[in-house]
C-alpha cells in the first residue's frame, strides 16, 4: 500500500512538471526571474530569499516606537553597528539622545526622543553625500538599519 501510494504521489509529481521551458509551465524559471507563474490557470508567486528579505526591508519604517526594554536593546545593536559597520571609535552612552557618523558616501542620523511612559521614538535618516539628499540607496540603509535596531535582523548586503 505504502509503495502504491509512493508510486501515484511520484507519477503525480512528475506529470505536474513539464520538460518544456515555457514560461507558463516551468518552475525553474520562475524562480530565477521572480515572478508570478501560472500553472493550469493557478498563479503562484516564486520569489527567492534575497528576494523576498528586500521587500521586507522596503517596508520597514525609519521611525517608530519602543518600550523601555526595546529601546534598551535597540541602543545596544546601534552600538555594535556603530562600532563595527560604521568604523567609529566614539562610545555611545546608555542617555544619548542622537548619533550622526558618516561612514564612505553617506552620513547616518539616529535620534530617540524619550515619551512619559519611558518608551522612546527613534527617527533614521542616511543622507546620500555625494548629491546631499536622501536617494533610494540612502533609504534603503535607513530601513535596513532601524529593522537591525528593531528586530535584531540586519542585511550585510544592504549596508
Amino acid at each position: 500500500m505504502v509503495q502504491r501510494l509512493f508510486i501515484l504521489t511520484l507519477v503525480f509529481a512528475l506529470s505536474s512538471c513539464s520538460s518544456s521551458a515555457s514560461k507558463e509551465n516551468s518552475w525553474h524559471y520562475a524562480e530565477q526571474v521572480n515572478e508570478t507563474l501560472n500553472v493550469k490557470g493557478k498563479s503562484y508567486q516564486i520569489i527567492d530569499s534575497e528576494t523576498e528579505n528586500l521587500l521586507v526591508v522596503k517596508a520597514t519604517k525609519t521611525s517608530f516606537k519602543l518600550d523601555p526594554l526595546q529601546d534598551t536593546q535597540a541602543w545596544e545593536r546601534l552600538s555594535f553597528y556603530y562600532q563595527f559597520y560604521l568604523a567609529s571609535s566614539q562610545n555611545l552612552k546608555k542617555d544619548q539622545l542622537e548619533v550622526k557618523s558618516t561612514e564612505g558616501n553617506f552620513e547616518y542620523y539616529i535620534s530617540r526622543k524619550y515619551n512619559e511612559d519611558l518608551s522612546a521614538n527613534y527617527l533614521i535618516k542616511v543622507i546620500d553625500l555625494r548629491i546631499k539628499q536622501i536617494t533610494e540607496e540612502s533609504k534603503l540603509k535607513a530601513k535596513n538599519l532601524a529593522r537591525f535596531l528593531k528586530d535584531g535582523i540586519l542585511d550585510q548586503n544592504l549596508i
